[in-house]
């Protein structure tokens, strides 16, 4: 156990699979991901034909080698060369994909983030109606 604790600490690449492998269910994302452990980078690229583009995060790219993929159904209004704020995931290549986009705050980057009121983050963050009226 012990090795393993150690070759996901100096790769982090190997947690998902690791754990996909162990226990599958327990692969959802907490939603903590979308808001205490965001990004930054620069859109590299992105091609409006076949639906994707890159995110430069040098962080990222120490970690797994490669900038971050951006799916069309994140990109919003950002366009290349812009900075961004964005929470990560991995996909099923193992590879990071950003979700969430926001702009980057002049004051703080995504130190100083916080959840534009129309990003997944921030519906996720309110509470349900019903969940209020809970006893």
């Amino acid at each position: 156990a012990q090795a393993i604790v150690e070759a996901i600490q100096h790769r982090s690449s190997l947690a998902l699979p690791v754990v996909s492998a162990i226990c599958p269910e327990l692969t959802f994302a907490p939603s903590k991901a979308l808001t205490d452990r965001r990004m930054t980078g620069w859109i590299k690229s992105f091609n409006h034909h076949t639906g994707y583009g890159f995110i430069v995060c040098p962080e990222l790219q120490r970690t797994h080698g490669t900038d971050v993929f951006l799916h069309r159904a994140q990109v919003g209004g950002f366009s290349v060369d812009q900075q961004v704020s964005f929470a990560v995931f991995l996909n099923k290549y193992n590879k990071p994909q950003a979700f969430d986009l926001a702009p980057v705050s002049s004051v703080g980057g995504a130190s100083g983030w916080s959840a534009p009121e129309s990003s997944i983050a921030q519906l996720w963050l309110q509470p349900n109606a019903a969940d209020a009226a809970a006893p």
